[in-house]
């Protein structure tokens, strides 16, 4: 029996190993590949961890991270010895293997294990979903949650799917889509079984709603509305940015058209899982409700759900033909896929994974730059906050998006309104005009200013009379695509020791 049992989990040994070591491989070419958004998430956890409350700059109580979840993971792993940043690589690895054997799992509940496995093996090998379990993101183990309530949820145990949305809704907000979804379907088909899952989600999410209201007053994170402030897109551009994705290359374009072909088969013959169809367009769609400018990351959760029923789209094609075509059919999309989606990544390792990172690199040095000139408690303007804000924790770091500063983004929220006052032109402008930024220097006096150039209106900051009798270029770094980023310092600071808000 345990023989018996050891063979079947073979086939699984590849889904778990091949994220592995495309991650880890990547990571020992080209160092760390966390995107500066992570970066966000593991200053709270680590600020959560040394009891210094769920908090970005210890006093001011503001959400700035979107995965409350995945945050209170890291700083538990932070309480226990594990670095944040081991365990976050760790987490992005296991939840990108889990993903594939789950996805392999939720084929064989449809009686589609062929399928299945062939969608878990080329999700596993695409090369954007191994990136981004390298990011240090929560996208793929958002991803590995969304199929586990997927699958419980078909295999109807509403307890316990109830209980994986509530878990995904707090690691990412943006898939309380998917929930809506399977509550609606389940209503359809079981009403009990729906009532009882979206109790028991209802129960599960009240902790962090009490605690959200009490802490923050409202349980949604901050950022949420920041980014859109920031980040303002129009909804037709972001949904056409997302689509467009989907037929960016060869390989996308064949997989969109047996995606299409696999939710034709799910409508006409799996309506009771007509909602694994249903989630990459709802998902798309709030993407573009938020009207937030799209990243790469954001559609990570959905690559899962989108593969599968491409492949379950190829199987229904080929079960048209007789025996054994169907097998035949799968193992040669496999490799057509396998193909056409890795035959990029030798390219990318030559030219260097670092590129995805450039910008990450220079604000590491400029971290220890700022480490040499300043002191604990010293006030830095940040364009990006994350790599500075985590290098520099014992800092105080002025957050120029408002992610992690209320007044920061009242300051920038009020400048848009004295814009939008102008013409409706500014509606989706993203930097807004210099006064914001003037008024958090005056407001604020920062020792240090450290910004990519086109961020923070410096080249027309550095050209006023007024800041150029304070402040002084340390050092400028260059970037991709002729941007360069800088790092100024107060020389005459009013407090030579601020700390904390003005």
């Amino acid at each position: 029996m345990t023989g018996s049992r050891f063979r079947n989990l073979l086939p699984a040994l590849p889904l778990l190993a091949i994220p592995a070591a495309a991650v880890l491989g990547g990571v020992a070419a080209s160092g760390w590949l966390f995107i500066d958004d992570a970066y966000i998430t593991f200053r709270y956890a680590e600020n959560l961890a040394r009891s210094l409350g769920f908090v970005y700059n210890p006093g001011e109580r503001v959400l700035g991270t979107t995965t409350p979840l995945y945050c209170l993971w890291l700083a538990l792993g932070n309480l226990a010895g594990v670095p944040t940043l081991v365990l976050a690589l760790l987490t992005g690895i296991l939840a990108a293997g889990a993903s594939g054997c789950l996805v392999w799992r939720l084929g064989r509940t449809l009686g589609r294990d062929r399928a299945g496995y062939a969608a878990g093996l080329v999700l596993v090998c695409f090369p954007r979903f191994w990136v981004a379990a390298a990011s240090g993101m929560e996208t793929t183990l958002a991803a590995a949650i969304a199929l586990l309530a997927l699958i419980l949820d078909f295999r109807k145990k509403p307890v316990w799917a109830g209980l994986s949305l509530a878990a995904l809704v707090l690691t990412r907000p943006d898939a309380v889509v998917l929930a809506a979804a399977i509550l609606g379907v389940r209503l359809v088909l079981d009403r009990k079984a729906a009532w009882i899952e979206a109790s028991v989600l209802l129960l599960a999410l009240l902790p962090w709603t009490v605690f959200g209201w009490l802490e923050f007053g409202s349980p949604l994170p901050h950022s949420i509305a920041a980014k859109r402030l920031i980040h303002p897109f129009p909804w037709d551009l972001v949904l056409g940015k997302e689509l467009k994705w989907f037929v960016s290359e060869p390989g996308l374009i064949v997989t969109s058209v047996l995606w299409l072909l696999g939710a034709g088969w799910m409508a006409a013959r799996k309506r009771e899982a007509l909602v694994f169809a249903l989630w990459p367009p709802l998902f798309l769609a709030g993407l573009a409700a938020g009207q937030v400018g799209p990243f790469f990351w954001y559609r990570t959760p959905l690559l899962p759900a989108y593969f599968l029923v491409a492949f379950l789209g190829a199987e229904a094609f080929a079960r048209l033909l007789r025996e054994p075509w169907p097998r035949r059919v799968m193992v040669g999309l496999s490799a057509l896929f396998l193909g056409l989606f890795l035959a990029p990544v030798p390219t990318a390792f030559r030219q260097g994974l670092e590129a995805l990172v450039a910008k990450e690199r220079v604000y590491e040095q400029m971290a220890g730059r700022i480490r040499e000139l300043g002191q604990p408690g010293d006030k830095v303007f940040v364009g990006d906050v994350g790599v500075l804000g985590y290098r520099l924790q014992d800092f105080y770091l002025l957050d120029s998006s408002g992610i992690n500063s209320l007044e920061i983004y009242r300051l920038r929220l009020a400048d848009r309104k004295k814009l939008l006052q102008q013409g409706p032109s500014y509606r989706f402008d993203w930097w807004g005009s210099a006064a914001w930024s003037r008024d958090v220097i005056e407001q604020y006096q920062p020792r240090f200013i450290a910004s990519d150039v086109s961020y923070l209106h410096l080249p027309e900051l550095i050209g006023d009379p007024e800041f150029q009798a304070l402040y002084r270029i340390v050092r400028t770094w260059s970037l991709p695509a002729a941007n360069y980023v800088l790092l100024v310092r107060n020389e005459k600071p009013a407090n030579p020791n601020p700390a904390g808000p003005p």
